[in-house]
């Protein structure tokens, strides 16, 4: 199937991420950066915990967690798994601009 895009289907919710989750999320997030040495990178950037999977259930969605600086580059470690609400598995860094 070359040259054919797979239709994406985005739609609103009212859901949200828990605080608890969130910081969650994040620390782990954080301690991925940490181990891969780009900790220091993102020390003063605002950060952004979100999923594209919001209509799954919380223990089935795939979560990110992006660091972005004041010219719009980002660092975030994408598909965070969670398994009974603590995050185990992700599917690594990303790196680019909004």
């Amino acid at each position: 199937m070359t040259g054919k895009a797979l239709p994406v289907f985005l739609s609103l919710t009212e859901k949200k991420i828990s605080t608890r989750l969130a910081q969650r999320l994040h620390r782990y997030a954080l301690a991925a950066l940490k181990d891969t040495g780009f900790h220091d990178a993102v020390v003063n950037w605002s950060v952004d915990v979100h999923t594209s999977d919001g209509d799954k259930p919380v223990n089935e969605r795939f979560y990110c967690v992006r660091w972005v600086n004041s010219c719009g580059g980002y660092i975030e470690v994408s598909g965070i798994l969670i398994s009974n609400g603590k995050p185990m598995l992700d599917h690594g860094l990303s790196i680019g601009d909004r």
